[in-house]
């Protein structure tokens, strides 16, 4: 197999490479913003679930608090779920990005050695 490519694929295969490395980013700034969110309500289920009182919300019903945990609760874990699935893709993005990157140097991409 030849690894000479045309002005046009070499072109196409670098806006393919810039526009999967910023979906790439996107990717990252999702999984952060999910764990984040997932910190949140861990503190809602803590705080309702634990029945601690605190200043701010001194006199909330038992039932209101019980209610936010399982409201918060159903939400971390669905943030949780987005952040793992959000991490599997960046690894399997980043690993494409590489295989293209070697691809337009004109590096065999299956090739394991350091060059």
């Amino acid at each position: 197999m030849s690894n000479k490519m045309s002005r046009k694929e070499r072109d196409e295969l670098a806006a393919a490479i810039e526009s999967e490395n910023h979906l790439l980013g996107n990717l990252t700034r999702m999984a952060r913003n999910s764990f984040v969110t997932f910190a949140i309500c861990l503190v809602i289920d803590i705080w309702g679930f634990t029945g601690m009182k605190d200043a701010l919300f001194p006199n909330i019903n038992h039932t209101v608090r019980t209610v936010i945990s399982w409201i918060a609760l159903v939400i971390g874990v669905i943030c949780l779920v987005i952040a793992i699935l959000s991490l599997i893709a960046r690894h399997n993005g980043k690993k494409s990005v590489l295989y293209k990157i070697n691809k337009y140097q004109g590096r065999d991409p299956f090739d394991k050695r350091k060059k």
